[in-house]
């Protein structure tokens, strides 16, 4: 490519492909859509420990609420 091809192509570049890119994004660009989660929120930890256990490689803990109505374990990977 010459010296003057190479100016030329340039030039051509920088005032005809570069705007029309721009121009094309900023035509297909859309905000972002509000997404529902794959699954409800977990509940919290319920408020009494009733019995922790731990293995070298588990936290485990069984809790339940204060009448004894509903129960709860969690496990934790350590």
């Amino acid at each position: 490519m010459t010296p003057t091809l190479r100016r030329a192509h340039r030039t051509i570049w920088l005032v005809l492909a570069l705007p029309v890119g721009l121009v094309a994004a900023l035509l297909a660009y859309r905000s972002p859509q509000q997404q529902e989660p794959v699954r409800p929120p977990l509940p919290g930890a319920l408020p009494v420990l009733v019995r922790p256990a731990r293995t070298d490689r588990l936290v485990l803990s069984l809790r339940q609420l204060a009448d004894g109505t509903e129960r709860q374990i969690g496990i934790r990977v350590r």
